[in-house]
């Protein structure tokens, strides 16, 4: 069965206003605590902003393991890097 208006699912749809009320509500809790990498994490994911992830690990004090491994993750990424597995083979 297709669900679709327009051309846009209605999965897409729901995955969109999902995603703007997260963003609104971390906004919110971010308003009361700018201090909390976990949120900032949070809102990395959402957006897919490497700067949400810098901020956590500045605001961590580099006590973050979360921000840290969200950049560890997108860098190798962009870089094109390969697995960790294949460059460990003897």
């Amino acid at each position: 069965m297709d669900c679709s208006i327009q051309g846009v699912s209605l999965d897409d749809s729901w995955e969109f206003i999902f995603s703007r009320q997260a963003e609104a509500l971390i906004g919110a809790r971010l308003e009361e605590a700018p201090a909390e990498p976990r949120l900032w994490c949070a809102l990395g994911d959402l957006r897919h902003d490497d700067g949400c992830y810098e901020r956590a690990w500045q605001r961590s004090g580099g006590r973050s393991a979360r921000a840290k491994r969200s950049l560890a993750r997108r860098s190798s990424r962009l870089c094109h890097l390969p697995p960790l597995h294949r460059s460990l083979r003897v």
